[in-house]
């Protein structure tokens, strides 16, 4: 927390609390030795926000930043991410690169209406991904040889690659029932 609260002090050039509600725009922390990002209901502002390289393994602290539209949390902490963490106009979600993401929940990314860019690259541990009733957004899924379950039921995305997916066997696509099933 005292890391977090000195770098955010120090991007507002001020020492109040009004000082960081008045912080706006984009907002870089990556690399910072940030373990929680409690007090960021404060940023209310912020449209864009780097947590990059950072020790944080929970991203909860963030929803309420209604205004916040990119997200870049690359090589964290992270371990799942659950339904109802994120702010709900988010347009961009970048999570390359987290090698210990293992799922992305049932209904996790559905409750972000707005986003048109999800980046899930490179997470090496990934092995359950539900994009349940999504709508058409780009999905970048690049080197998740350790997937084992995708759920793309109900979902509005035209396209999607399972190529290098050799571990993928439990696919469910809009002309299944959600349950058992081989590869498809």
């Amino acid at each position: 927390m005292r890391v977090l609260r000195k770098a955010l002090f120090e991007k507002a050039g001020g020492d109040t609390y009004g000082d960081l509600v008045s912080l706006s725009g984009a907002l870089d922390l990556s690399g910072l030795e940030i373990q929680d990002l409690t007090g960021m209901y404060l940023l209310v502002s912020v449209t864009e926000l780097d947590i990059s390289g950072t020790k944080v393994s929970d991203l909860a602290p963030l929803v309420s930043l209604t205004n916040l539209k990119k997200l870049t949390a690359k090589n964290i902490q992270l371990t799942s991410l659950a339904a109802g963490v994120l702010p709900g106009n988010l347009e961009e979600l970048n999570l390359a690169e987290n090698s210990k993401l293992a799922q992305v929940e049932e209904n996790a990314i559905v409750g972000l209406a707005k986003l048109a860019v999800l980046d899930l690259s490179d997470c090496a541990v990934l092995t359950t991904l539900y994009l349940n009733d999504t709508q058409d957004l780009t999905v970048k899924v690049e080197n998740l040889t350790e997937l084992q379950t995708l759920v793309l039921t109900g979902t509005q995305m035209a396209k999607f690659s399972i190529e290098g997916m050799n571990k993928l066997t439990h696919f469910y696509g809009n002309k299944q029932q959600p349950g058992r099933a081989g590869r498809r």
